[in-house]
């Protein structure tokens, strides 16, 4: 049996909002904008994943006046460069950041170090974000989102009322002709991690950090590979999907080992799957690569240990 429930992924189509709405309230989800008829006069845009920065990304390019959009946003994120997650750069990323951990003195000056680098981006840049977890835009979108003038944060939503907006304690007034649409779903939520292999069990987890389908690959690969479950379990640690600051040490740590226990025991896979960042890279890059990796790779690992142990989440 393959479980590929576990991980309980949501959508806002099929997941009712985790707020009230009275009746008189027009929310939908994100997939109704592409078939509205007449437009509302004001749109406005619950959650701040990368479903709530679609929908504002597809009304501006609907031509949508940014002044017409509200942007509640709960906690503000970090956002994943998409120039650097790419398959020939990909490879060049990670030893940058495994030489930004070993150079950085603590977990706050690597998240930053890697902002200068271009690796992650915010909305902005007076706000430190809280939340990590793997949104990807480009440099241009971001600029696209940052027209945005009215954004609110003043937490999580607990009600809409057609004149009212609550979080919590507080509440700010609605403006008339409103149309909500809802992107709280948790399309990737975080669970606690499971062996992938038991005895006739397969739970489909992530084995890299943010890369499902990549992690799907590698389980096929170690299923066919080998017989002892407890082997396999040894090469397919489980990467809790990250949501917070303090995630991504030891979901980067995790991703690492893995990725080089697989280069130890099958790397001429790893060169040849297209899914591997391995297999998109030049000869004189897959060099470049392994020499950085050598020079960077134990302090580097060191340091995020560090940081695994003193955030206490030595078990994610």
């Amino acid at each position: 049996i393959v479980d590929t429930t576990y991980t309980q992924v949501t959508v806002p189509s099929t997941t009712p909002p985790r707020y009230a709405v009275a009746p008189e309230v027009k929310l939908v989800p994100i997939n109704a904008l592409a078939h509205l008829g007449e437009p509302p006069e004001h749109y406005v845009i619950v959650g701040a994943g990368k479903t709530g920065l679609d929908a504002i990304l597809f009304l501006l390019g609907q031509r949508v006046d940014p002044d017409c959009i509200t942007w509640i946003i709960s906690q503000d994120a970090w956002f994943l460069n998409r120039a650097e997650i790419q398959p020939n750069r990909i490879g060049d990323l990670m030893t940058d950041q495994l030489k930004i951990s070993a150079l950085s003195t603590s977990a706050e000056e690597i998240l930053l170090r890697q902002e200068a680098a271009g690796h992650i981006m915010r909305l902005d840049p007076t706000i430190w974000p809280t939340r990590y977890r793997c949104a990807t835009i480009t440099v241009d979108e971001l600029e696209q989102l940052r027209r945005i003038q009215r954004v609110i944060r003043k937490g999580r939503v607990t009600r809409i009322d057609l004149n009212t907006i609550t979080f919590g304690d507080d509440s700010i007034e609605a403006l008339p002709g409103s149309l909500y649409i809802d992107c709280t779903a948790d399309g990737l939520a975080r669970r606690p991690p499971r062996p992938v292999f038991e005895p006739g069990l397969i739970t489909l987890q992530p084995v890299v950090m943010c890369q499902p389908t990549y992690s799907a690959a590698v389980i096929a690969t170690l299923e066919v590979r080998y017989d002892d479950d407890q082997q396999k379990n040894a090469l397919s640690r489980p990467i809790s999907h990250p949501q917070d600051n303090e995630d991504y040490f030891p979901a980067s740590l995790a991703t690492i080992q893995n990725v080089d226990d697989w280069g130890l025991r099958f790397g001429w896979w790893t060169l040849r799957s297209r899914l591997s960042f391995n297999a998109h890279m030049s000869l004189i890059g897959l060099i470049r690569f392994f020499f950085k990796a050598f020079l960077w790779r134990r302090r580097g690992l060191e340091k995020l240990q560090t940081y695994v142990e003193l955030q206490g989440h030595g078990d994610r």
